[in-house]
């Protein structure tokens, strides 16, 4: 296998701090664009918001604000799913996972 011991903690936080890497990826777009239509009223509706922020400010408008998001997220991910194996392994005596 590709890895054999994926059953240490470095592996593990790893992991984890990528896995909240990636829902940032996918999840402040939309908080942006929500939070951009709850402003006020200049937006007819999300898709409207999208088109006028993405022609105004460009496509990396739509990632403002990631890395408060992510140092947020971050700890909090990593913490709770490390802590989830490790509950998960002490409650039933086997390894989480697949």
């Amino acid at each position: 296998t590709i890895f054999p011991n994926t059953d240490t903690l470095g592996c593990q936080f790893v992991g984890t701090s990528m896995a909240a890497f990636v829902a940032n990826m996918f999840c402040v777009p939309f908080d942006v664009i929500k939070s951009r239509v709850q402003d006020g009223n200049q937006y007819k509706g999300m898709m409207d918001c999208v088109r006028k922020s993405v022609a105004a400010e460009g496509p990396m408008v739509l990632y403002k604000g990631y890395i408060p998001a992510l140092v947020k997220l971050a700890p909090y991910t990593t913490l709770s799913l490390m802590l989830t194996e490790k509950f998960t392994t002490l409650w039933t005596g086997e390894k989480g996972g697949f």
